[in-house]
């Protein structure tokens, strides 16, 4: 198998001696070159999108795969969908809007407990609504006794890690099953960063008690083992910036990049959707297109290129299930052809 970086090809072994850059104010241009694996893709199905009256899907906005299942959270409708993994056929839905047991008022997050329950973050009514994979309701875990209000969650083997964006100690450790807090905590990163970095932050379980955390808009990402963690930067350098100035300018980034739109771990591997740009009265948007990959000992790997912008993914390290960010809202399940 032969790769591209940067329009060159090299043997894949050459995999081995990339790590992850590290951005210093001193030199602000220098950056791993992205390894290239895939630019073609294989399309296994497309649920969603059959024409301006298909009514499957009215915006979405997170995936999650839990035992041959993608479950996809409607963010308009305030629902879930769900579909099968392999084939993209319709098998439930679950909840609506609304205050009741079974409704939503504001879906932020999905996540997948050790024993295959689901979670789904209801941020409006400040509860976690537990499901199976089939989507029986299991009842719902409230969250008001917090110190703030938590709008992602992670559970792990013995605990959970809720986070509230934009609180000064972000991260609230809570008991698996009551909820209970244990310990809030801040940010790690060993430098300075943008104070608009701790508004944007994702979160993935990993094997054993390993987690990550990544910023959208910051350096980088950290690996949680335990309490103890490490922080690595992109593999390139992200601008992140409220007003230009005349280094940011030369840069030619006036405005926010993003760095991790989504982010997902299977086995010892990170996969980040990456990249991409907001739409501004200064400039046009920039498609998200790239999949980079990490090793949980936070080496850069490899990337893939998507045919299209994408909002959202979800992977098991074969098939990638993506949220297309133009058209007619649908999920699609690509497959990458190695070149």
């Amino acid at each position: 198998m032969r790769l591209r970086i940067d329009g060159l090809l090299l043997p894949l072994a050459i995999l081995l001696g990339f790590s992850a850059c590290q951005n210093t104010s001193e030199d602000l241009r220098r950056y791993s070159p992205r390894i290239v694996l895939a630019e073609r893709w294989d399309t296994v199905f497309v649920a969603g999108g059959q024409g301006i009256n298909d009514t499957l899907i009215f915006r979405s906005h997170q995936l999650s795969l839990v035992d041959g299942t993608l479950i996809v959270a409607d963010g308009l409708a305030e629902r879930l969908v769900a579909l099968d993994a392999a084939t993209g056929r319709l098998e439930w839905t679950f909840g609506g809007p609304g205050q009741g047991p079974q409704e939503f008022r504001g879906i932020s997050d999905l996540a997948v407990t050790r024993n295959g329950r689901v979670w789904v973050m209801d941020y409006g009514n400040g509860r976690i609504a537990e499901l199976s994979p089939d989507g029986r309701f299991h009842g719902v875990k409230t969250l008001h006794h917090l110190p703030a209000p938590p709008a992602f969650i992670l559970p792990l083997d013995d605990r959970a890690i809720a986070m509230s964006p934009g609180a000064p100690m972000p991260f609230m450790e809570v008991g698996l099953d009551s909820l209970e807090l244990r310990r809030a905590f801040p940010l790690s990163w060993p430098g300075a960063i943008p104070e608009i970095a701790n508004t944007r932050l994702l979160l993935q379980g990993g094997p054993d008690s390993t987690w990550v955390s990544a910023f959208t808009l910051g350096p980088g990402f950290t690996v949680w083992r335990g309490r103890e963690s490490r922080s690595f930067s992109y593999r390139e350098p992200i601008f992140f910036a409220n007003r230009s100035s005349p280094q940011i300018t030369e840069m030619g980034a006036d405005s926010a990049r993003w760095g991790a739109v989504s982010l997902d771990v299977v086995g010892e591997e990170i996969f980040m959707l990456f990249g991409g740009r907001p739409v501004r009265r200064a400039h046009p948007g920039e498609p998200t297109l790239w999949i980079d990959v990490y090793s949980l000992r936070g080496e850069y790997l490899r990337s893939l290129r998507l045919p299209f912008g994408t909002s959202g993914m979800v992977t098991d390290g074969r098939t990638f299930y993506v949220l297309p960010s133009e058209g007619i809202p649908r999920v699609v399940a690509l497959r990458p052809i190695l070149e």
